[in-house]
């Protein structure tokens, strides 16, 4: 990050030439932070294997944020193990340990591990995919150079081993809407007619996971996004 044609350190952090092990539960308290406290519910803890923190400068970039810290840390600028950023029009997260996202499959030679659900109490799964929602961006509009634009929050989660949705509050002109979702190839899964809004949709979409496609119409307006299982 120092040697480019852009600007040197463009994020706000450095990873740190670290080895430690840590079962941190120093999460930020930030309710309406889309990462910890994204669809796929609160985040309370990180579990580093011979991981290394990061420091922030936000000097460099005012965007930078510390989300989850080395146990016994302030929330300053040392000592992160997760950190979000914003760059022109992209967005960066980083942890510095790869442990987190290990989800035990590879050469039945080696020696392998499942941090991605069976460490930190599942934290990890919630961590890692809010904050690919995150990078992605949900949520797309979608209508006519005429329209205003309107979006509509739509939050998921897990329950019962489906995936629940909720419709957030619908346009003043449109009473009932249409939700349907589909696969990556185009394929429609489910659909629900005269949605209304705040109504819990539930979902199922079967033992695999991955990113689908929502979209949520009705009168005047039309918007698409994507959600990941």
């Amino acid at each position: 990050m120092e040697v480019n044609d852009v600007q040197a350190y463009p994020f706000g952090f450095l990873f740190d030439l670290l080895n430690f092990d840590d079962k941190s539960k120093n999460v930020r308290y930030l309710p309406e932070n889309p990462i910890l406290n994204g669809p796929m519910g609160k985040v309370t803890e990180l579990q580093f294997f011979a991981g290394t923190s990061m420091t922030l400068y936000p000097e460099d970039n005012s965007s930078v944020k510390g989300l989850i810290y080395r146990s016994g840390s302030s929330f300053g600028n040392r000592n992160v193990m997760f950190v979000s950023a914003e760059y022109g029009k992209g967005k960066v997260v980083a942890m510095g340990d790869s442990s987190p996202a290990d989800d035990g499959s590879g050469d039945r030679n080696d020696r392998l591990y499942d941090g991605w659900l069976k460490d930190a109490n599942g934290n990890h799964e919630r961590l890692i995919v809010n904050a690919t929602l995150w990078l992605a961006g949900t949520v797309t509009g979608v209508q006519s150079p005429t329209e205003k634009k309107e979006m509509v929050p739509v939050f998921f989660q897990k329950r019962n081993g489906n995936c629940e949705v909720q419709v957030g509050t619908l346009p003043a002109r449109t009473k009932k809407a249409y939700f349907s979702v589909y696969d990556l190839s185009g394929r429609k899964l489910a659909g629900f007619r005269a949605v209304t809004s705040g109504q819990r949709l539930s979902l199922n979409l079967g033992p695999g996971h991955g990113v689908f496609v929502y979209r949520l119409h009705g009168a005047g307006f039309s918007q698409t996004g994507k959600f990941m299982y």
